[in-house]
């Protein structure tokens, strides 16, 4: 994250621009050309033409190794006299939770884990009930970690080439497909559909706290993702209450799995606010 400070008199406003100085433009500008990366830094907050700052917040994500600190001086070296860094370091928890990205990532975990912690006690006996021997169900519900860490790292290991949004949107599809297929499905095809289901859940596993150290940086990943994971507890403990209550009230699971699958949709458009404020800040 960069603090920095501007007399605004010769810049069009912070917002980049086609036409015109921005602050945004000359960061983007100097920042890509220090770090030989293409970088489009995010404003916590944006100034008009010709209004002055001392202290405007932004972050942006880097595969630099020069360390924060040194950054803010070597970036000094390039921008213009009326601009200047302040100070230049990785985001802390109480910086991050005032950034859009960081409660999509937060809902995003909440919404996207409740297909999952909504069919995970129930694999074994919904199994028997679609005509499964006990053996048989046991052993689907051993398999699912197999393909639960088999999500985590081929989702992962997908999403540095394809990107973390797309895998994600990708793996919330496959969600929603397998969602209403628990609906009807029943022998071995339950199985498979089940275990399809266990690796969809294990990729954004993985995936979610590298997109939080992309955006916030590495030195407070464990604390910004900590408490974004907060979400899944609290996912568990409400989804699985609904869940509870819906079979108890209908004596069936088909809409548990309706459930299952709007609550991915909304990851969808999670990972879609993610998606369009990098276009607008690219754009």
């Amino acid at each position: 994250m960069l603090t920095v400070a501007y007399d605004g008199t010769n810049y069009n406003g912070w917002q980049w621009q086609p036409q015109g100085v921005t602050i945004e433009g000359v960061l983007n500008r100097e920042l890509s050309r220090l770090l030989k990366e293409d970088i489009h830094v995010q404003g916590t907050s944006r100034t008009d033409a010709g209004v002055h700052s001392l202290g405007n917040l932004c972050i942006f994500d880097t595969e630099t190794r020069i360390p924060p600190e040194k950054l803010c001086l070597a970036l000094n070296q390039s921008l213009p006299d009326d601009l200047v860094t302040v100070a230049s370091r990785e985001v802390p928890l109480k910086e991050a939770i005032r950034t859009a990205p960081f409660w999509c990532i937060l809902l995003t975990i909440f919404f996207y884990n409740a297909t999952w912690n909504m069919l995970n006690p129930i694999i074994r006996p919904l199994g028997e009930e679609r005509a499964l021997s006990s053996a048989l169900a046991l052993t689907c519900v051993s398999l699912t970690g197999v393909f639960n860490a088999a999500g985590r790292f081929g989702m992962s290991a997908l999403s540095d080439k394809l990107g973390r949004v797309e895998t994600n949107v990708i793996l919330c599809v496959v969600t929603i497909v397998c969602a209403l297929l628990l609906m009807f499905v029943g022998s071995y095809a339950y199985i498979v559909v089940v275990l399809i289901t266990a690796f969809a859940f294990g990729g954004p596993s993985a995936i979610n706290p590298a997109t939080t150290t992309d955006f916030f940086g590495a030195k407070y990943s464990g604390t910004n993702y900590g408490v974004a994971m907060l979400s899944l507890g609290f996912s568990s403990i409400i989804f699985n209450a609904i869940s509870n209550a819906l079979v108890k009230a209908t004596g069936a699971y088909t809409v548990t799995f309706i459930i299952g699958a709007v609550t991915a949709a909304i990851t969808i458009v999670l990972q879609l606010i993610i998606k369009s404020s990098l276009k607008k800040q690219r754009s």
